[in-house]
């Protein structure tokens, strides 16, 4: 898989594969995309740590991914219908589901076991690294 440009992890405990790909994470997924999982990424490990995770998965409603997504990125959430285009993209690289919800929401997404192997340490340090720096931090030497 290598000349392919991914490795493989296996996680039996999940009873799932994953292919990750070897280039830098932030040149495949846009911003919107990558902001998403970021805040996907970090309800996973919040859910992690309180033991709210059931066969490997955390659910989340729309409205508790809203207040997350204003909280740590201080932006609002896109509107409906391209929430579930970055709902959809973030199926495809296989870190949630959508599912039908039954508390009067239209659906709530499902984040998988494998958001952890996706967006690890060593993606997240990419994505930081790929990250624009705020004009006070460049260092543009300006006194």
């Amino acid at each position: 898989m290598s000349l392919l440009g991914v490795h493989l992890i296996h996680n039996a405990h999940h009873a799932y594969v994953a292919a990750i790909p070897s280039h830098p994470v932030a040149e495949k997924m846009r911003l919107s995309e990558t902001r998403l999982a970021l805040v996907l990424r970090r309800i996973y490990d919040d859910r992690m740590q309180s033991a709210e995770i059931a066969d490997g998965e955390a659910f989340v409603s729309l409205e508790e991914l809203e207040r997350a997504y204003k909280e740590w990125l201080k932006r609002e959430l896109p509107e409906r219908g391209e929430l579930r285009e970055l709902a959809q993209a973030m199926k495809r690289y296989g870190l949630v589901r959508v599912s039908e919800a039954d508390d009067g929401q239209p659906y709530k997404i499902v984040i998988r076991p494998g958001i952890v192997d996706v967006l690890s340490e060593g993606a997240l340090h990419q994505l930081a690294a790929h990250a624009p720096m705020k004009d006070e931090e460049a260092g543009d030497g300006l006194a």
